[in-house]
């Protein structure tokens, strides 16, 4: 059991940093395409599988980063729109108070 957790450690920081990765550019590039995004995490997750050896796994490990990178871009994209929605707000409720 040990070996298990120590030999595969690295997937755990594999998807830290796709998360980091897309977080980062999503949010430093609010106009970047995230389907790119996906892909490049989608890639990430099938070179891991082919430097890890264990080729049949690829579609898990594809899914798996682009899930983890769905998840910042979604978080971001929220945020963004709660921002631009509080701005409006804010102009509104000044407009009225005048």
């Amino acid at each position: 059991m040990a070996m298990y957790f120590s030999m595969y450690w690295h997937f755990i920081i594999m998807a830290m940093l796709v998360m980091i990765f897309s977080g980062v550019i999503g949010f430093r590039f609010p106009r970047f395409p995230f389907y790119i995004v996906l892909i490049a995490s989608g890639v990430i997750g099938y070179v891991y599988s082919v430097l890890t050896n264990l080729e049949e796994l690829f579609f898990v490990f594809i899914i798996a980063n682009v899930y983890m990178s769905i998840v910042p871009i979604v978080l971001i994209e929220w945020a963004v729109y709660m921002r631009k929605k509080a701005d409006e707000i804010e102009m509104h409720m000044s407009l009225v108070q005048k």
